[in-house]
């Protein structure tokens, strides 16, 4: 299997300039709150959304199916399906859980036959608030759901969800910690299995090697459904964890280059536009975006 280009490699690793203006190249970095209608509703935006600029546009939107005997729950989550032609594998990039959406999530996952969470963030960042710790509910002690929404005048209203989780055992190697979690409607029960790396600063690049530990736990793991993924905001470090991940099963699969022959077109680039168009923002920054290409590099020779 080809390398990458290794000129354009190696100007992409020295050169900010060049790196910075072709990052700026990538279409859909902003939001225009036009495709958004969803996710602007008032009780969606208010409840269901972690920032004001970052919402699930309404083209690829999951849609909460769910109805509730005593008032009206909506089909919103922050939450859009990433799909790559040719793959298999499927994956949801999704905001972090607030606490008044955390049953939104485990119910998306339900819906959506997902066993596996990749989370890439930590509850607290530089002493803020990146994440309600929908995982951190005391091992063993099953916990009922609660729905959330608003009434006509603004006031928040909660109701029981007939819909439990557990804990049932953590797993740390000092970097990934693996949680296996159960989920039970009625006489139902489901386990999904956690992969929690919280050593990637929010706008920020985690350490190559990190990248291997993440995968390798996924390999361990028979996959149902989207790979759901979540950092924060759901777009910056989960858009290159998705990318790197995408990539290499292409790679794998076609056996195909990173850059094509006539260097007028690259995998990585393509992926992060296809990506944008299904989610907007995805990749934050530069480096993000140069990790991606770096972190295929680094992992080519385990395909």
């Amino acid at each position: 299997m080809d390398l990458l280009h290794q000129n354009t490699l190696k100007t992409l690793k020295s050169d900010n300039i060049y790196l910075s203006q072709l990052f700026s190249t990538i279409p859909n970095n902003r939001f225009e709150f036009k495709n958004c209608d969803t996710a602007c509703n008032p009780v969606n935006y208010l409840l269901k959304n972690r920032y004001s600029d970052i919402l699930a546009q309404d083209t690829t939107r999951v849609k909460i199916q769910y109805s509730h005997p005593n008032f009206s729950v909506s089909d919103y989550i922050n939450a859009n399906y990433i799909q790559f032609d040719g793959l298999d594998v499927q994956y949801i990039a999704t905001q972090a859980p607030l606490e008044t959406s955390t049953f939104d999530f485990y119910q998306m996952l339900w819906e959506q036959n997902s066993n596996v969470i990749v989370t890439l963030s930590s509850a607290i960042d530089q002493f803020k608030a990146k994440a309600y710790p929908y995982w951190n509910y005391g091992e063993s002690q099953e916990r009922e759901l609660t729905i959330y929404t608003l009434d006509e005048n603004g006031v928040q209203l909660s109701a029981n969800s007939d819909f439990f989780v557990t804990l049932l055992k953590v797993e740390s190697d000092g970097k990934i910690i693996t949680r296996e979690i159960k989920l039970r409607k009625n006489a139902e029960e489901r386990v999904v299995t956690q992969i929690h790396y919280s050593g990637w600063p929010d706008f920020g690049v985690p350490e190559l090697e990190d990248f291997q530990l993440i995968f390798a736990s996924l390999q361990r793991l028979y996959i149902s459904g989207p790979v759901v993924c979540h950092c924060s905001a759901g777009v910056g470090r989960t858009g290159v964890f998705i990318a790197v991940d995408a990539i290499l099963k292409l790679l794998k699969k076609k056996k195909n280059t990173l850059f094509h022959a006539d260097e007028k077109s690259d995998l990585v680039y393509e992926t992060v536009c296809k990506m944008r168009k299904q989610r907007i923002g995805m990749v934050q920054t530069p480096n993000q975006f140069l990790a991606i290409y770096l972190a295929v590099e680094k992992n080519l020779e385990y395909i």
